[in-house]
């Protein structure tokens, strides 16, 4: 009985360490998808919605994950949910990062009252890839506006050691 019960943990720890090992790949623009947004703005000036995405930093080295605020400059609420679209540009073409497919978006509806922001942790362990130095973007629907997107650089601190 003790040996059926250590194997069948065995089993679902290495179905675990499978699952892990499947959902990073080494990052390969041939295997994404061109995106479908064109050029996009960080912020909107609609007749009565005015939403601006930023980043603490336009270039972020060695990390895992970084915060997007969204804020709410115009008149009136506007909804939001924690979705996104991460992108990588090569050359002059945008490209879809997609998620991992044992990740899902809450889609939990957010409400930015007037002069108010929100935050998105964005998990970059999260997508099917292992991130490579480049520029990047975030795209992002909320309320009517069609997407705004923000861009940064990812840049490794490969420095080897003398």
């Amino acid at each position: 009985m003790y040996k059926i019960f250590l194997l069948l943990i065995l089993i679902s720890l290495t179905g675990c360490f499978n699952n892990e090992a499947e959902s990073k790949e080494i990052f390969n623009v041939r295997k994404l998808e061109k995106s479908t947004f064109g050029r996009l703005g960080v912020a909107t000036t609609e007749q009565d919605e005015r939403i601006e995405l930023s980043l603490e930093k336009k270039t972020y080295k060695k990390v895992n994950k970084i915060i997007l605020t969204i804020k709410n400059t115009g008149e009136r609420e506007v909804t939001s949910d924690n979705s996104y679209q991460l992108e990588y540009l090569n050359g002059d073409d945008w490209f879809f990062i997609p998620v991992r497919k044992d990740i899902d978006f809450t889609m939990t509806g957010n409400i930015l009252k007037p002069n108010t922001s929100s935050e998105i942790v964005i998990d970059f362990n999260n997508h099917t890839f292992n991130m490579k130095d480049g520029k990047y973007r975030i795209v992002k629907k909320i309320g009517k506006s069609s997407a705004l997107a923000v861009p940064f650089y990812l840049k490794k601190l490969n420095k080897q050691k003398k």
